[in-house]
């Protein structure tokens, strides 16, 4: 979804005084292009959205207005953003989505309740290794090529993510 002329020109004029910083607003206006791009994302079956927009154009409000759509629609909506420490973690948030639909406490879980609240997601046994390398656990995978090691991760973080269902389909 990329900004629109209209969106451009708001953020353009919405400068607070004396620092050139865009001004915050908490009301949602002029994204109605972007919200019919988005509406049509969530009636098809492409399964990737992506927003594209220069700073301060409103991403993260557009974001939020959908995610309240989303949920007032019925979907199931997760949320996660960049490692707060400002580390650089390229997993972070893929282990904050994981930790979300597993319905996990702590972001560094126990090897026994990653086992449990991946078999009680219909997960299976296979999956339990790669999700341990997501989350920095007890490593049972060193014996493997780092490349595989790093497709086992990423193929366990995707069937959390799809759901079983999806995963059975051979999406991932």
């Amino acid at each position: 979804v990329a900004a629109t002329a209209e969106t451009q020109m708001l953020a353009d004029r919405e400068v607070l005084p004396n620092t050139g910083k865009p001004a915050v607003s908490q009301t949602f206006v002029g994204r109605e292009a972007e919200l019919e791009q988005v509406a049509d994302f969530l009636d098809g079956d492409r399964p990737l959205l992506e927003v594209l927009a220069p700073a301060g154009t409103g991403k993260s409000m557009l974001l939020c207005e959908v995610a309240q759509r989303a949920e007032q629609a019925g979907w199931r909506v997760l949320s996660a953003g960049a490692d707060p420490r400002l580390n650089r973690s390229p997993w972070y948030p893929v282990r904050e989505l994981v930790q979300q639909v597993l319905g996990l406490d702590s972001p560094r879980p126990s090897l026994a309740a990653l086992r449990q609240h991946a078999i009680q997601a219909g997960l299976v046994s296979d999956d339990i290794p790669g999700l341990a390398d997501l989350f920095g656990l007890e490593r049972t995978t060193d014996h493997l090529r780092p490349s595989i090691r790093m497709r086992e991760t990423q193929a366990a973080s995707l069937r959390v993510l799809l759901g079983p269902e999806l995963a059975a389909e051979g999406l991932c």
